[in-house]
């Protein structure tokens, strides 16, 4: 089950990025503006928080194993619309269908993973399902530009709704739900009962002045993320003039310097606590000056001249320390 969640999240990150390796050959084909593009790529997002927050109370009711049958193959229904009609309004529906299927995906998996394994044991496997997302990004830097030149960009989103209905049968045949498995402690049943009797409303939770820094950390992040996917392929080759498949190996390269970083980001927070510094240091204070780190990266690379390399490295890792 932990495979098939990371390959899960993998095709979930392929669909998420696709869009953007293909922006050059699609807005040349459709004759979109820049902006009309920005409305395309945008609009995945313009469900996608709403449905991922309904879909953690569905989560709550439902067999984790039927939500994951039902959104895979929703991607690859909200892949026709691409794949059958040059209508940007079309367009532009796929798009939020997919983001709609997707805004459950990493929350739901990581539900499912929960079910199988104690709490002391969930650290692998967690990991192995979030080096899905990478993999996935990586997969596509170097695929997407390949099936674009020999087949044409439509053929990605044939490829995509392909896979995500094989991925579906797979699970349909293999996949099974966990027992819900609580943290391996004597007496946990108590605890549960405890941390019940002390949840607090959501509206105390969301006045929180922690939750709403955390929540706004997360807006300017996700805005970096959201931009870098989208764009940065575009950039790479009208931009700085690398041809396609340079600009998806790149994309590729730099995926994992961001994996890296990020890695390395949360080790250095972890060794922080571990050397006895208080969450708001270890973590509050250390993820708000990542942020700051990589917003100066970024502005820095609009204002200093450099050459074109160094600007694709720069971009690239002021996009990973907000991650």
């Amino acid at each position: 089950m932990t495979v098939l969640l990371a390959l899960f999240m993998l095709i979930n990150f392929i669909d998420k990025v696709g869009i953007g390796l293909v922006a050059v050959p699609l807005m040349a084909e459709l004759n979109l503006t820049p902006t009309e593009f920005g409305w395309v790529a945008g609009s995945f997002f313009w469900l996608f928080a709403l449905s991922g927050v309904l879909g953690g109370f569905v989560a709550n009711r439902v067999s984790a194993k039927w939500m994951l049958l039902v959104l895979a193959p929703t991607w690859s229904v909200a892949q026709l619309p691409i794949i059958l009609s040059s209508s940007l309004a079309m367009i532009v529906l796929s798009r939020v269908l997919l983001g709609i299927g997707e805004g459950p995906a990493a929350p739901l998996a990581f539900h499912a993973c929960y079910k199988w394994f104690p709490d002391a044991r969930r650290n692998l496997p967690v990991s192995l399902i979030n080096q899905g997302s990478g993999i996935g990004v990586l997969t596509a830097g170097i695929l997407i530009p390949s099936i674009t030149l020999h087949w044409g960009w439509r053929a990605n989103f044939t490829a995509m709704a392909i896979v995500g209905l094989f991925w579906a049968l797979v699970c349909l045949i293999v996949g099974a739900e966990g027992p819900i498995v609580g943290n391996g402690d004597e007496g946990s049943n108590e605890k549960a009962g405890a941390a019940a009797a002390r949840r607090l409303p959501y509206r105390v939770l969301l006045s929180d002045t922690t939750v709403l820094g955390v929540l706004t950390q997360n807006f300017m992040a996700f805005w970096g993320l959201a931009l870098t996917l989208t764009w940065f392929p575009a950039y790479l080759q009208k931009g700085l003039g690398f041809d396609a498949l340079t600009s998806g190996r790149l994309f590729a390269l730099l995926t994992l310097l961001n994996i890296s970083i990020g890695l390395a980001l949360s080790a250095w927070s972890q060794r922080l606590l571990a050397r006895g510094a208080t969450s708001r240091r270890g973590r509050a204070l250390f993820s708000s000056t990542a942020l700051i780190v990589g917003g100066t990266l970024v502005v820095a690379l609009m204002l200093l001249p450099m050459p074109d390399m160094t600007k694709v490295v720069l971009l690239a890792v002021g996009g990973a320390w907000p991650a």
